[in-house]
């Protein structure tokens, strides 16, 4: 099932309300009848309401577009939203009551008063929807009395729908930002006696922590060095870790010096982290040493490494023999930033018995990837523990150290092909080294293999190896010349050999000669193609390359959320070819969609550097006027953006491709 085939879908989506809707209805067959309802309703809505605006293209199949583009019809949509509303249709309503907290104003807020009144009187799963729903657009009004609506609740509500109703908190606060503080403090004086109302008092203190007010700070460091509750406790330390302000440092290293629970002193270490207090070294250094908890440990290390530098190697092999694996393993990790100074560290994480530390010790060297790394990967390969072997050839491949494709190549012809094999778990040995060959370009040893495919007695296994050799033929005929691979992709069918063509292709880099032929090609394939095309097109600068990006990025053409996936692959492009005009062009997307697009604002940040700060800020609030904006996760991870830009820092964890980005 798409993932917009439906308003209640997109509903549930904001709402975190998995099967609020549809769970009214069990039986697979009425389930189909109510999706298409639930179309033909939502189809009829938007058919109605095109009816009503000067552009009847500003109304996409989309929720959030829909209901931008409903909002953007004025004060003449008002009598069509009045209707849709009242008639509380669980296929509308959340909609319209969208447009109107969009478009703000006293009708449109009076509308939604309204409608708070009846949600109210409507104990049911659906009013309770309804009421939070109708609550966070009145707090995009500006309405602080929203906040004190949403946690005014029965007692008799289930936990699900309550969890539903005080989860809009949290985004609600984003919006209202130093408005919402001072309620949220009161709110806290109410709701904390009252065990019933536990929950919202759990969401209440992570609002507090969205609110970017420090004004927040002292009640959120008494909950945590005071209050009785774990879990109030831990979530006052989740919320200083994004209000993440120098000035609760004090308080958390109190807490690391005298609290006895682990949960506690790992909260506050994780706020440590975020804050990131330089001139605490050696009191960080210090609280290591005495530490015993492992989760703390290693929030202490990803700290103290990096502010050592070359010094934290002699600091770490005083610790080794004594750290626990964990330990050991974000040791490791925290060193990638010393290059080849690190090696002997993370070679001796190589060599540890414990997976967890060889895992983080290959993924360091391939971090690292300076030639002596790639070297020590290699010999890795020909590891006899067959984990480690797996692991570093993967690692060669995510890097695209294509100069270890020989020792790829020799483990498995000499050792895992050296024999008949009927043991199933050894076949899916050569599945992972060949894939791996594949995306290292290897062509070389075809005959070989082929001899060594033969005397297989799995036709299974002779199947697949006989596919990747036609792949490895494609690799040793084409070899580097950006020419042949242009014309192979053009022929190749599609899957695999075509993926494999445009890749080689975004590899290589080329002329803008070849980047007009990519171009030439993009109208006339399907989504998929067309995203391979943008990911080559990174390798090709020039003005072709710049007049589909910015087509993909900033034209009506290319908009709404079906075309994201697009856009995304399109924004990376610009990164990665970087420069002014990437990054100008980069910013015209992002005020484009007033920072909708998340992976495009953090790609335009990272060529913007210092200069995004004050739009990242802008668009704190304005992005959570999107449904996808959801409860502000995202939100977190744009504050520690912003941080890492301010002070300086590795922006590693966000240059990364689209689909590798966590947000």
């Amino acid at each position: 099932m798409g993932r917009r085939r439906g308003l209640p879908l997109l509903v549930a989506g904001f709402l975190l309300i998995p099967g609020l809707l549809a769970a009214q209805v069990d039986d697979p067959a009425q389930t189909l009848i109510r999706e298409e309802q639930n179309r033909v309703r939502f189809a009829e809505l938007l058919e109605q309401g095109t009816q009503h605006l000067e552009d009847p293209q500003a109304v996409l199949r989309e929720f959030a577009d829909a209901a931008h583009g409903l909002a953007a019809g004025g004060d003449g949509m008002l009598p069509f939203l009045f209707d849709e509303v009242d008639r509380t249709d669980q296929q509308t309503f959340f909609v319209c009551t969208y447009a109107l907290g969009l478009m703000g104003g006293e009708e449109a807020k009076q509308i939604l008063l309204q409608a708070l009144e009846r949600a109210s009187g409507d104990l049911g799963d659906y009013g309770i929807a309804r009421k939070a729903w109708t609550s966070y657009n009145l707090a995009l009004l500006g309405e602080t009395d929203s906040l004190e609506w949403v946690n005014a609740r029965p007692k008799a509500a289930g936990h699900i729908p309550l969890f539903e109703l005080t989860s809009t908190l949290e985004g609600m606060a984003i919006i209202l930002e130093n408005r919402a503080t001072p309620i949220l403090i009161k709110q806290h004086e109410a709701l904390r006696p009252d065990p019933e109302y536990r929950l919202e008092w759990q969401f209440l203190i992570a609002s507090l922590g969205r609110t970017n007010d420090e004004r927040a700070l002292p009640l959120l460091h008494k909950i945590l060095q005071e209050d009785e509750t774990l879990k109030g406790r831990q979530e006052a330390g989740r919320a200083l870790a994004n209000l993440a302000r120098p000035a609760s440092t004090p308080t958390l290293l109190a807490v690391l010096d005298n609290e006895p629970n682990e949960y506690i002193r790992r909260a506050a270490a994780e706020a440590l982290v975020e804050i990131y207090p330089t001139d605490q070294r050696d009191a960080l250094i210090d609280k290591f040493d005495k530490e015993g908890s492992p989760g703390v440990r290693m929030a202490l290390l990803r700290m103290i490494v990096p502010m050592l530098g070359e010094e934290s190697i002699p600091f770490l092999r005083k610790h080794w023999y004594r750290m626990r694996p964990v330990d050991r393993a974000e040791a490791v990790t925290s060193l990638t930033i010393l290059g080849d100074n690190a090696l002997p560290i993370v070679g001796r994480g190589l060599q540890s018995r414990e997976g967890r530390v060889q895992t983080a010790a290959i993924q360091a060297l391939g971090e690292i990837g300076t030639p002596q790394a790639q070297l020590v990967l290699e010999s890795a390969v020909r590891s006899p523990v067959w984990t480690v072997a797996q692991k570093s050839a993967i690692e060669m491949a995510y890097r695209g150290f294509d100069s270890g494709a020989p020792a790829v190549a020799e483990r498995v012809l000499d050792k895992e092909l050296s024999e008949p094999i009927r043991d199933p778990t050894r076949r899916d040995r050569i599945y992972v080294m060949m894939n791996q060959l594949i995306k290292l370009n290897y062509g070389g040893r075809i005959d070989e293999f082929r001899a060594a495919m033969q005397a297989q007695p799995d036709s299974q296994l002779k199947a697949f190896i006989e596919q990747r050799l036609v792949e490895m033929r494609a690799l040793a005929d084409n070899g580097d010349d950006v020419k042949k691979w242009l014309k192979f992709s053009e022929t190749a069918p599609e899957g695999r050999l075509r993926d494999l063509a445009y890749r080689r292709l975004s590899q290589l880099g080329g002329k803008p000669k070849s980047a007009r032929v990519l171009v030439a090609r993009f109208d006339g394939v399907n989504r998929p193609t067309q995203r391979l095309i943008v990911e080559a097109l990174s390798a090709y600068p020039g003005e072709e390359t710049t007049q589909l990006l910015t087509r993909v990025l900033t034209t009506d053409e290319f908009a709404g959320y079906k075309n994201e996936p697009l856009r995304d692959i399109a924004a990376y492009a610009a990164r990665t070819l970087g420069g002014s005009a990437m990054r100008d062009l980069l910013g015209i997307a992002v005020d484009r969609t007033r920072g909708r697009d998340t992976r495009t604002l953090v790609y335009w940040s990272i060529l913007a550097g210092d200069a995004a700060i004050p739009t990242l800020q802008r668009y704190r609030t304005d992005r959570v006027r999107y449904s996808t904006g959801r409860r502000g996760f995202e939100q977190i991870k744009l504050d520690r953006l912003a941080r890492l830009i301010r002070a300086g820092r590795p922006l590693g964890e966000y240059d990364l491709p689209p689909d590798e980005l966590r947000l």
